[in-house]
């Protein structure tokens, strides 16, 4: 199927619908997704503002909206702007060799399976080679191992080369320079694109208590693309046999992960939220109303209905909260201008609940990064999640428009991952604190929009979400527009 994406037309198409079709009664919602950490569901924002009903006693609302999204670079766990492949620091192709047992066998994908074996060569400091099984298992990634294993020491030799040009046993973490070695592998780039569609029900009551129901369907590319520093060619035996791009390919392949383009269409989770929203007025000296107090109460709950990360897809990416439950408590205090404006300040938090995966990909070495060559079951417990946000809303500022703008800071706090291997011999070869410390996110994000109320039934928006700062969080800006049926 020709992805969409790829066609200007279709592009030109979707903004204009955007522009046409643009929201109402909405909310941008916490979620465990350092890919996209604060869906964004319509124009309104946190949407905790007050809004009167006019007329029966329950009100409820369509809610259709389209949006676009791009990612421009990712931050890193320093908070500087780095290529989205790289969030979690530059691929350490070298790193794929490191983690051996005493038996001089690295970590495989499972305790019986294709097992990565040394076997004792002639002669050497470091006589250790694969040996001829693990040769048939993953051939380019023993060639690699023969030529970079410090071959001044006489290891038997793949083919000829300058050996004084190999400063380094790449086959040692012990030997690990970040700096030279750095200097030798990828730089990750990865081009993203997100473009679906999200809808809401909402029901509010009279006296202040509502029902919200969210979803979505996404369809999304993630585009790689490798760049090393200029003067790296096949003279220089770590691209040659390591991280030239077909070699890379090839040895990922033999470690079970895909790092190829991808493009899929999912379903989003489903946030199902129960709201209190009200005013009371607030008298001066002279009894006349001068403002109304607007406390915002929700409780809600996330349904894993989206795809999670496949861990050998290295560019996928979840559609949701990669597939943990969750609960949220929302609140806020807003000031109501009467015919003016309302301000507001709030916040609130989300818990996940813990779950055990199989086939994780987990680090088994202190210098590993970018990259996990081996896969184990573990037990996720996330961290707690959470959010401050300043708001400001402009009812009918001209006519029949109305403005919305919010600035939240998130922040997620470290998972706690604990290895659950049948065999508990293998969980000592393991380092989940290294995917801890991926797992601990903080972004600051700006978003508004304009909203145009045709009747009080039929009204159209449109609206922005961007990535201002953070850590561990893709650089991402989102376009969205609603329509939305009032009744």
């Amino acid at each position: 199927m020709k992805f969409f994406f790829s066609n200007f037309f279709s592009k030109l198409l979707f903004i204009s619908l955007l522009i046409i079709f643009v929201p109402e009664f909405v909310y941008s919602t916490l979620m465990y997704n350092q890919y996209d950490p604060f869906a964004y569901h319509t124009i309104q924002g946190t949407n905790k503002y007050y809004k009167k009903i006019e007329s029966g006693s329950i009100e409820a609302g369509l809610h259709i909206s389209p949006f676009y999204q791009t990612t421009s670079h990712a931050r890193n766990k320093e908070g500087e702007k780095t290529p989205e492949g790289d969030i979690f620091g530059w691929w350490n192709m070298a790193g794929l060799f490191y983690g051996r047992n005493n038996a001089q066998t690295l970590i495989s994908a499972s305790s019986t399976i294709k097992p990565f074996a040394l076997e004792q060569a002639v002669g050497g400091d470091q006589p250790y080679i694969p040996d001829a099984t693990t040769q048939g298992y993953y051939p380019r990634l023993s060639d690699a191992w023969r030529v970079l294993d410090n071959q001044r020491e006489n290891n038997p030799p793949v083919s000829d080369f300058d050996e004084k040009d190999l400063v380094y046993d790449y086959t040692l973490s012990s030997s690990f320079n970040s700096s030279a070695y750095k200097a030798k592998m990828p730089t990750t780039y990865v081009d993203t694109e997100k473009m679906g569609i999200r809808l809401e029900l909402n029901f509010v009551s009279k006296i202040g208590l509502g029902l919200n129901i969210k979803t979505g369907l996404v369809d999304y590319r993630t585009t790689p693309s490798f760049g090393l520093p200029a003067g790296v060619d096949d003279t220089d035996m770590v691209y040659k046999y390591l991280t030239k791009y077909e070699k890379m390919d090839a040895i990922c392949k033999e470690l079970g992960l895909d790092i190829a383009s991808r493009q899929e269409i999912n379903l989003e989770d489903t946030f199902v939220q129960l709201y209190y929203r009200d005013a009371f007025k607030l008298m001066d000296r002279d009894d006349e109303h001068v403002v109304n107090l607007v406390p915002y109460l929700a409780v809600g709950a996330w349904l894993p209905t989206g795809k999670e990360k496949n861990p050998d897809v290295a560019f996928s990416l979840p559609t949701g909260n990669n597939g943990f439950w969750g609960i949220t408590v929302d609140g806020s205090i807003n000031f109501d201008i009467p015919d003016a404006v309302q301000l507001g300040v709030g916040g609130g938090f989300a818990h996940f609940f813990k779950r055990t995966l199989n086939n994780q990909r987990i680090a088994n070495d202190k210098n590993q990064q970018g990259i996990f060559p081996w896969k184990a079951r573990v037990t996720i417990d996330p961290g707690v999640s959470w959010y401050f946000n300043a708001s400001v809303y402009a009812p009918y500022f001209i006519d029949d428009f109305s403005a919305y703008l919010d600035v939240i800071y998130l922040k997620h706090h470290r998972d706690e991952i604990k290895m659950n291997e049948s065999d508990s011999s293998r969980n000592a070869y393991f380092l989940p604190e290294i995917n801890e410390k991926n797992a601990e996110w903080r972004s600051t994000m700006f978003q508004g929009g304009v909203n145009y109320e045709f009747t009080p039934g039929l009204q159209v928006g449109l609206g922005f979400q961007t990535h201002m700062n953070g850590r561990l969080v893709y650089r991402n800006t989102t376009i969205m527009g609603t329509i939305s049926f009032i009744f």
